[in-house]
Order: C-alpha cells, then structure tokens, then sequence
C-alpha cells in the first residue's frame, strides 16, 4: 500500500510543477519519462537473464543457494520494474487529469467565442477531442511510444549471445517497424476523413435534436433520418477503411512475431546442437525477441486509438493558437452608459456580403434608440455587435469611451443586459437563469423580476423562482420564456440594455409589462437600444435607426427619421409609378 502511495505522489510530485503550455508541460516531464522507460526496460533483462542462470549454472551445479540468491535477485529487480511502471502509468494518467483541467475552461471558452462568431460552424468537438487524448495517454498504447525506442538494446542483448540470434532479432524489428510506417501512411489520409465525418455528424445530430419540434411538426423527420443515414454511411465507410487497414497488418505482424519466435526458436536449436550456445542463451534469446517484439505490436494494435489521439490533439493545438484571451486591464466599476460606433463593418466571412457596412452612431445616458428595418437589414446582427457577442471586422464599438474588447468580460456583463430574437434559457430554475447562475440574494432576483414585470407571473409556476426551466427553456411557454430572459436582462441594473423584439410572444399583459419595464429603465438613465416593428414599442424611443441593406439609411430623432422615411417612400411609389406608365405606353 504504502508503494502504491508512492506511486501517486511521483506523479503529483512532477504535475504540482506543471504551468499552462501544455506543450511546453510535457516536455519538461519528457526526461523524466524516458529515464523511467529505459530503467524499466533494462531490469526486464532480469527475467532473461534468471533463466540463463538457472539453465546454464543451477541445473548444472544443482546449487540450492545460488539458486536461492538469483531468485531474491530477480524478484528485487521485477519489484523495481514494477514500481517504475506503475508510477510511468501514474504519471501518463496525472497528465491527462492535468491537462483536462487546465485546458478544458480554455477550450470551452475558445468555442464559445468560435460559436459567436457570425456563420459559424462551430461545434462541442474539441471538448471530446480533449477526453480522445485522455484516453489514449490512460492505454498501453502511450507506453509503448517510449519503450519502442528501447527496442535495441534488447536486440544488442540477442546480438550478444550469437550474431546470428541478433540478425533474425533485428530483421524482425526491421520488419515490423516498417509495418507501423505502412500502417500510419495508409490510415493518415482516412484517419483524417473519419475525424472531419465524425465532427461533421455530430454537428448534425446536435442541430436536429435542438430542434426536435420544428423537424416533427413539418414533416422532415424521413428527410433528416435519410440524411444523416448517409453521413453515417460515408462515415462508416471511412472508418471500414481504416480498421480493414489496421486489421490486416495487425494480423500480419501477430503472424510475423509467431513465425520469427519460432524462427529464433529453430536457429537457436541449430546452434545449441553445434555447441555454439548453451540451452539457457536459447530460451534468453526467444524471452528477449518477445520482449524485443512486444512494444511494436502494441504500437500496431493500437494504432487507430493513437491517430485518432494525434489527430484530436492537432486540432486542440490549432484551436488553443488561435485563442485569444479578453484583454482584462480595463475593470469596468462604475459604468454611465456612453455608446459610441465608428464605422462598423461586419463580414461573415472575407468572400461573402458585408452584414453591416459603415455604421455609425453615438448615444449618451439615458437614450433610447429604435432600430428598424426590413428583413436581414443587419437589425440583429447589430444588437450582437453592440454588446460584444460579435467582433466588427472593421470600425470600433466604443463603451465608456474604451472599445469593447478592452474591458473584462465579466465585469462588462455587469453592467450589460441583452434579450436576443430567440430567447434561450440554460438548463437550471427561473431564479438561477434571471441571476445569471451567481451566487446573489434571492431579493435581487425578486428585484430583477419585479422590473421586467413578471414577478406574479413567476410566483404562479409550480416551484415559482425555483422551477426548472428544462433544456432550452422547454418547460416554459414562449411568452414565459421571454419575460424571464427580460428580467435577466434587467437584472443588476445594468447601465446598456440591447433587446431584439422584445414583444415577440407576449400577450396584451406581458406587452403592457414590458412597457413598463422601459419606462422603468428610461427613469434610471439607462442607455437603451429596441430592435422593433411595433409603432407603441418604438413610440417610447427618442432616436431612430433606419437600415438598409446594413447600411444607416437614416439616424436622429424618431419624428425626423420618420417623416424622412415617408418622404422616401413617396419618392419611391412615385418612381414605380412612373416606370410603369413608360411599360404600359
């Protein structure tokens, strides 16, 4: 037991030094785990060397101490052995627990800023990759890749009993060792497929069931089986190729390693016979060629848990390079409310349509700005802009005077209140969701409910602030789900409140609520931004944005704005009018 204890602290020991590179990590424990694999595989010469002995000298001696003293020998030896693997084993396993926690935060929040991104295809992939590589440094497999390359000093061993013991012992490693090259230049290219497949399948399934409803209620349940049936199809072909692939060399090396044991076996037999080796350097030499051989043939067995392990952590590596953490040097305390946009632009991607181009406005505390526009005018696209949840590609979002992604994250969403078009609940209760899963006094959640004017309507739930939402919010109506995701918004009166139609689902009581609820915040001077159609909704709002394809058509005050727009449609019925007097003469 106190071995074991041992064992575990050698681990702790090497990971309490550990930083945050998990590259850089696995390097300095590097030495350390080649100095252990060569010390194990150099006392697995004590077994060989035991039954050389006993061959050679016990049973010719029939000396009862000297056999008697090698057994302690070998026995202290193996102990050894055995401790040095089992804190090897310790250590590959405090590794992957290290590395799972040290970047799995990193990763989610990596993907969380991937999945923010406008277009993204963004998927919890990475997270899985992270349990890939944990798993394969817990398999045999992460062993073997350090006690292959101690492959010749067992073979030297061979080759020091007869030269030709060792020639059939290298010939044999030669010709495994070029099955494992064979093996990883023809399961790269579909280990990569079946990888990329995979991603893509989940991805799929992730959207489907996220959407269950809509894919009952319109009848493309059949379509989306067929579909993803033929992803699976392709996937399993991939994956067919793959395991046909490392099936059959597998099966040829187990068969290599059988006909070169024998082969040993025979060579030694003829040299035994001849006198050129005793009958104890004969079994030596058939336990050092398994030795020899077995590190390679686990290599092989495992082959398809190692790539998918390499290819899981390349994808980690590109994922983690290309993260960039919030810059937190600006700790906004005490927010006013400034908004200020400077030619923003926003691209989904480099070769597509701008979103947004050229945007620009300024709003002071206390302004209440509606946002109004035809279908994919960018009306949305720009709420998310405002509160950060999309970089522009081009121009500054300004808070306080300092751009957006300058301030900590976690203090900027103190101060920041957003309802989006579809307003989605986490898993959890109303009073968990509303306090944005803080650790706050039950009255400030009451507090948040009361301001967005649901508090009543809370209480007439089943457990009041402490129902469970369910997934997505499902245990709620759609009316319930957005008077929740208001008081969220609402709640820790923030200083910039962005709502995307806020009035969709409510009936007349949750609408009148919510008019109260902004006349509440314009009393506090809170800077506040509407994204609506109804006249009652932007009638409460003292400016006016009018897009157009996502660019300003017009900015100021709601009359100006509007008479603007009437003067521009006039103009425009006018031209259509005019056109069609020249078609029809």
């Amino acid at each position: 037991m106190q071995a074991w204890k041992q064992h575990i602290k050698c681990g702790d020991l090497l990971m309490s030094k550990a930083g945050d590179n998990p590259v850089g990590e696995l390097r300095s424990i590097l030495p350390f785990l080649i100095v252990v694999s060569l010390l194990i595989n150099i006392l697995m010469l004590a077994s060989p060397l035991y039954m050389l002995q006993v061959f050679d000298r016990v049973l010719t001696s029939h000396s009862i101490e000297t056999l008697i003293f090698l057994s302690l020998l070998v026995l202290a030896a193996l102990l050894v052995m055995g401790a040095l693997d089992a804190c090897r084993v310790t250590v590959f396993a405090r590794f992957g627990d290290w590395l799972d926690r040290r970047i799995s935060g990193k990763v989610l929040d990596a993907v969380i800023n991937s999945a923010a991104r406008p277009a993204s295809r963004s998927t919890i992939q990475p997270l899985a990759d992270i349990a890939t590589v944990r798993q394969f440094l817990g398999s045999p497999s992460a062993g073997a890749i350090f006690d292959t390359p101690m492959v010749p000093i067992f073979v030297a061993a061979i080759w020091f009993l007869h030269p030709i013991l060792g020639a059939v012992a290298a010939g044999s490693a030669a010709l495994l060792a070029a099955l494992a090259m064979a093996n990883d230049f023809l399961s790269r290219g579909p280990g990569s497929s079946v990888s990329l497949s995979g991603a893509e399948s989940q991805a799929f399934l992730e959207t489907t069931v996220a959407n269950a409803d809509v894919v009952r209620t319109m009848g493309l349940q059949q379509r989306v089986v067929v579909n993803w049936a033929g992803m699976r199809d392709a996937l399993s072909t991939q994956m067919l190729s793959v395991s046909t692939i490392v099936g059959v060399l597998g099966a040829v090396s187990k068969s290599i390693r059988l006909a070169v044991q024998a082969a040993i076996l025979g060579a030694g037999a003829y040299l035994v016979i001849v006198r050129a080796i005793t009958p104890g350097e004969m079994i030596a030499a058939s336990i050092l060629l398994g030795r020899a051989l077995a590190p390679v043939e686990t290599a092989l067995s495992g082959w398809r848990q190692l790539v998918s392990a390499r290819h899981a952590w390349k994808r980690l590596r590109a994922l983690l390079e290309s993260y960039r953490p919030a810059d937190r040097s600006h700790a906004l305390v005490d927010a006013r409310g400034d908004l200020e946009i400077e030619n923003v632009a926003l691209r989904a991607a480099a070769d597509r349509k701008p979103i947004l181009q050229n945007v620009s406005f300024a709003l002071e505390p206390g302004d209440t700005l509606g946002v109004i526009g035809d279908s994919a005018a960018g009306k949305s696209s720009l709420g998310r802009v405002l509160v950060g949840a999309w970089p522009p590609s081009a121009g500054s979002v300004r808070f306080d005077g300092a751009e957006l992604a300058q301030w900590d994250p976690e203090a900027l969403g103190n101060h920041v209140g957003y309802v989006p078009q579809s307003a989605a609940l986490f898993p959890g209760t109303v009073r968990q969701n509303i306090a944005r899963f803080r650790d706050v006094p039950f009255e400030a959640v009451m507090e948040a409910g009361r301001r967005a004017g649901c508090h009543e309507a809370i209480l007439q739930l089943p457990d009041a602030y402490d129902t469970d939402v369910g997934h997505h919010g499902e245990r709620l109506s759609g009316g319930q789900r957005q008077r929740v995701a208001l008081a969220r918004a609402v709640f820790g009166k923030p200083r910039l409140v962005v709502l995307d139609e806020p009035d969709a689902n409510l009936d007349q009581a949750g609408h009148e609520a919510l008019l109260r609820c902004l006349a509440s915040l314009q009393s506090e001077d809170v800077t506040l931004v509407v994204i609506a159609h109804r006249r009652d909704l932007l009638s409460v709002c003292g400016k006016l944005l009018w897009l157009e394809n996502g660019r300003v058509r017009a900015f100021g005050p709601t009359k100006d704005v509007i008479e603007f727009m009437g003067d521009h449609k006039k103009k425009h019925l006018r031209a259509v009018d005019g056109e069609a007097k020249q078609q029809w003469n």
